[in-house]
């Protein structure tokens, strides 16, 4: 099992690569979308993708992260757990 220390670089690149991928027919990308597509390709169970999607949401807030992810940040006040 992947801990967020390790995995959280190839976590990022994958949910930013699904994150653009994906469809927005109504401008945002529903969660659970995500969750399927990040989760298939990583081969994540579900409880892992909330924790490190969360984890990420609270690097960006703290600016712990690139630029190029403050999309995270944005959705994140718009969307709190």
């Amino acid at each position: 099992m992947p801990d967020w220390e390790n995995f959280a670089p190839e976590f990022i690149k994958v949910l930013q690569q699904v994150y653009q991928g994906l469809p927005r027919p109504i401008g945002y990308v529903e969660v659970a979308d995500l969750r399927d597509r990040v989760c298939f390709e990583l081969r994540l169970p579900d409880y892992l993708f909330d924790d490190f999607l969360k984890r990420t949401v609270q690097s960006g807030q703290k600016d712990e992260l690139p630029l190029e992810f403050t999309w995270i940040v944005r959705w994140r006040k718009e969307h709190p757990f």
